[in-house]
């Protein structure tokens, strides 16, 4: 059975997915394979780094200093990255960004139906994780997220 969801609604959801990747210390895995299938699955391709809040280093950090942070609510069925807090990768291995995985900062990168993920293309197009670059040929290097917003598709008339 389909059915249409109110804006409200749409607003509601958005804000609570916003909300459950901040509180479990949320950041972006970027990898250079093909977008999996499902984000059940495990990923595609090597891990090239992570998107964290500043940029700051994951491995044995503090999640209050680097996990992404997001506008407090959503609007028109939209959240996106908080602007006075800039995301920014930092890049571990050399590659080419193809795409990257919302994660809780404790998922394992193995297959599950479980965890919550969110699988985003990287590119200049809309409805892609944008970065002001996106080929790294050593490691350290960095880029900044350029934009990055999840919609809930509004219910059509009909």
């Amino acid at each position: 059975m389909s059915f249409n969801i109110s804006t409200g609604l749409r607003n509601f959801t958005m804000t609570q997915v916003a909300t459950a990747f901040e509180t479990n210390s949320a950041v972006i895995a970027i990898y250079d394979g093909g977008l999996p299938t499902s984000p059940d699955n495990a990923p595609n391709g090597t891990l090239l780094g992570y998107i964290t809040r500043n940029g700051a280093d994951k491995a044995g950090g503090d999640p209050s200093v680097y996990a992404l942070q997001w506008q407090e609510t959503a609007a028109s069925g939209q959240v996106t990255s908080d602007p006075a807090e800039p995301w920014i990768f930092k890049c571990l291995q050399p590659g080419t960004a193809r795409y990257g995985r919302l994660v809780y900062d404790a998922d394992s990168a193995v297959a599950s139906q479980t965890a919550l993920r969110i699988d985003i293309p990287v590119g200049s197009e809309i409805n892609t994780l944008r970065m002001d670059r996106v080929d790294f040929t050593e490691a350290g290097q960095t880029a900044n997220v350029t934009a990055f917003t999840l919609t809930q598709q509004a219910s059509q008339d009909g």
